[in-house]
């Protein structure tokens, strides 16, 4: 059997705590990534033109197993991006709109499984939104509602 780590640098270039984990965390299996991990790549790694963690992504665009794996990895959830929104404030604001089936339900699944990781879910973005304005900003009644409770 071949060596994930190998495969893996071929696929990716070198591993080590400079190389991010890749992106496109939710079209490859788990073990693979978790070989980057164990190879040094750092799951909270920040990138792009928001300054985003890859937890922050997760939260936008992956399905939830990929956002729990993320945070039994070490994803730190309270990580701000560049405009001060954590990954639960860029989950409320953005997440429906590339995983609708998730519903409001899902949002409060992963916002209970941050909170369960040390999320803070009283940080303000920069603008000075908290979670409970935006999901009242955006309707979203059973979010509101588990962030009151």
């Amino acid at each position: 059997m071949s060596d994930p780590a190998k495969t893996l640098e071929s696929l990716f270039g070198p591993l080590g705590p400079n190389n991010p984990l890749p992106t496109p965390l939710s079209m490859i299996e788990h073990p693979a990534v978790d070989a980057l991990v164990d190879a040094g790549a750092d799951p909270n790694r920040v990138s792009g033109e928001h300054a985003s963690s890859l937890l922050i992504d997760a939260c936008i665009w992956f399905p939830k197993p990929s956002v729990v794996w993320l945070l039994e990895r070490g994803g730190k959830p309270d990580l701000q991006d560049k405009f001060g929104r954590t990954a639960a404030m860029c989950m409320l604001l953005y997440r429906l709109s590339h995983q609708a089936a998730d519903g409001e339900a899902g949002l409060v699944e992963i916002l209970e499984q941050l909170a369960s990781h040390g999320a803070h879910l009283d940080i303000a973005a920069s603008d000075g939104d908290t979670l409970l304005k935006v999901s009242q900003k955006n309707h979203q009644a059973q979010v509101e509602a588990w962030l009151l409770a």
